[in-house]
């Protein structure tokens, strides 16, 4: 997400503080390390508010301070492409901050005590008028921030009383081996078992930091954290008001690094440590975001505005003639799908009279999770999880695409890819389905009429199947067949995109990383294997990069040297929205290939329908997914 004003509303943070040789980091004596001024200036800007005074060097081996965890916040914002900068505190002393050039600030008050009350006070007032002005404030301390800020009665909260039950149950020794019996639960995201060694010193800190919001709150605030004790979960993080928050507030334990890790906390420069403790800030700007995605999420940054001159357009005829009204676009539109039909392959007919047969089914928190099973090739059958929320009526419904169909219904799998059983706590229908025994086959996708002589290019099977995967769920009486939409990661970006764009039923397209156009330098956007547009008989050439010992066949090479792409195939989405959930292989730069789209729906007087947000890596997370899951409101609600 290059921070352009950010996917979050306007939501960004300041920064306070920090010399880097008083947190420990980096720095000369009282020189700024690097992380003073923002990387792009005159761009809304994400800095940090240390109060607590620094303890001195944070070597990964201990609990880290105020000033540490404000720096090592920082680095994490900009690793995840955030306009992020450290202020001195008395910069929020001595400025008015506006909410348009710094629409959050992180305030760290974990240390607050002593000679820090002045500043503490002082802080407090400059605050509560900056959030007046319509900022947005993060607070992560050992207790809630003061009660001006708050929008509940007191009665709501209570700081830690060493005599609770509860309480005592968190302070308890581990065995030697045994697992803490709390465990980090941040929204709706995968709880988090603290595996401590006996009397671990960040374990104690977790009992000696908790403020409880009592039974009865979530009336007023959204939860953020819960400790849970056995069965028993209390929330000790959260945002308020709850219809639109303003401020959120989080336990300093929760964004600690290392606390979440059966391993001792890394060094403060050790890769991979955005990914210990920092999921609860990502959360609590996810809480900040608001019910739908800002205009920024459908705008791309000034500098990739316009689009890519390597894409042919798809406003332009088969002839060359322009596409130039609205009018004229269902003929280019049916133009475009039969070409790329003609080019993998005619599907057979769609599978129209079937319903999704239920096997079995399991009563959970909320929904009810149906084993299920329906033919997605003529006759082959498959199976999948349809997970239906309690409510009743007619509600949207999603489709989740992976390897297998586990994984997105919750029952294993890696982190942030549990999309059905998050949507189905939201309130949609799901039905997971995957390719699970032609993963385990190495063969992935699905070949018609076999794998031996596949006369469909199988990313192109893989679209039919999600096709007649929809024709099943569409007779569901609790699913609005008008409201379904499609998506998926890596693998399963790739089948999402195909299937939204070739099959219009599909009412919206979530893409989570794909590769939204070929590219021949990365192994993931691997377009040209024998499982996606390069199918040939086995044997199969040798999975990996194309090269003059290994080169690619099939399709993929034709449509090359043909000079297509896949811009024309986004085009077909229009006027319906799709979300591009960008990681390592789709970074901001993609907007130039996006920007045709933008133009076939501007054409159609269609706005705000072609989206892209962006963190680093491939692997999704919380904050991206949120912006999934707010993408899908938005594009399926009424």
């Amino acid at each position: 997400m290059s921070v352009k004003k950010s996917f979050l509303c306007k939501s960004l943070i300041i920064s306070a503080v920090l010399p880097c040789a008083a947190a420990g980091l980096g720095g000369v004596g009282d020189k700024p390390c690097g992380l003073g001024a923002a990387q792009h200036a005159g761009r809304a800007r994400v800095g940090i508010v240390a109060v607590g005074a620094a303890r001195g060097a944070y070597d990964g081996r201990r609990w880290p301070d105020d000033r540490a965890l404000a720096v090592l916040t920082v680095r994490h914002l900009r690793k995840n492409l955030k306009n992020a900068a450290l202020l001195e505190a008395d910069a929020l002393m001595s400025q008015e901050f506006s909410a348009d050039m710094t629409p959050v600030i992180v305030v760290f008050a974990g240390g607050v005590g002593g000679g820090q009350t002045s500043l503490y006070d002082s802080m407090t007032e400059k605050l509560v008028a900056y959030r007046k002005r319509g900022g947005k404030i993060i607070w992560v301390g050992a207790g809630l921030p003061d009660r001006r800020f708050r929008g509940f009665p007191e009665h709501y909260v209570e700081s830690a009383d060493r005599s609770a039950p509860w309480l005592a149950e968190l302070q308890k020794p581990l065995a030697d081996g045994e697992e803490a019996r709390v465990s980090l639960q941040a929204g709706a995201w995968p709880a988090r078992a603290a595996a401590r060694e006996p009397g671990a010193g960040a374990w104690a800190q977790v009992a000696g930091n908790v403020t409880r919001f009592k039974p009865g709150s979530e009336a007023l605030i959204t939860p953020l954290i819960k400790l849970r004790v056995g069965d028993v979960a209390h929330t000790v993080g959260g945002a308020w008001p709850k219809s639109a928050p303003t401020v959120a507030y989080l336990p300093v334990f929760a964004v600690c690094p290392g606390l979440w890790s059966d391993d001792r906390p890394p060094a403060p420069e050790a890769s991979g440590l955005d990914a210990q403790g920092f999921e609860s800030l990502d959360v609590a700007f996810a809480a900040l975001h608001g019910p739908a995605l800002p205009p920024s999420a459908f705008t791309p940054p000034a500098e990739y505005a316009g689009v890519s001159e390597d894409h042919r357009s798809p406003l332009l005829f088969a002839d060359g003639a322009a596409v130039r009204e609205a009018a004229e676009w269902p003929r280019r539109r049916r133009e475009i799908l039969s070409a790329w039909h003609s080019r993998m392959g005619e599907w057979p007919p769609l599978l129209t009279n079937q319903n999704l047969q239920v096997t079995a089914s399991v009563k959970c928190e909320g929904f009810t999770r149906h084993h299920v099973r329906f033919n997605w090739l003529p006759g082959e059958s498959t199976d999948g999880y349809l997970l239906v929320p309690d409510r009743s009526g007619k509600k949207p419904a999603v489709i989740t695409l992976y390897y297998e169909p586990e994984t997105a219904a919750g029952m294993g799998g890696g982190p942030y890819r549990d999309f059905a059983l998050q949507l189905a706590r939201r309130g949609f229908v799901a039905l997971s389905i995957g390719t699970r025994e032609a993963s385990k086959r190495r063969e992935y996708a699905l070949y018609w009429p076999d794998v031996r002589e596949a006369r469909v290019q199988p990313l192109s099977m893989l679209a039919y199947a999600a096709a007649n995967a929809y024709q099943a769920l569409a007779k569901e009486a609790s699913v609005d067949p008008g409201r379904v939409g499609v998506m998926g990661h890596s693998f399963g970006g790739k089948w999402a995109m195909f299937a939204s764009c070739l099959y219009d039923r599909f009412a919206c397209g979530v893409w989570s990383d794909p590769g939204v156009v070929f590219g021949e330098d990365s192994i993931s956007v691997n377009y040209w294997e024998p499982w996606y547009l390069g199918y040939h008989p086995k044997p199969w050439r040798e999975r990996g990069l194309m090269t003059p010992e290994n080169p690619g066949r099939g399709l993929y090479l034709k449509l090359r040297e043909e000079g297509l792409d896949l811009t024309d195939l986004h085009a077909l989405m229009a006027p319906r929205p799709f979300l591009v959930s960008g990681g390592a292989e789709d970074p901001p730069g993609r907007w130039k290939a996006l920007g045709h789209a933008i133009r076939v729906n501007a054409l159609l007087g269609a706005t705000n329908r072609v989206a892209m947000t962006n963190r680093l890596k491939h692997a999704p997370c919380a904050e991206s997914n949120e912006r999934i899951y707010r993408f899908l409101e938005q594009a399926l609600r009424p």
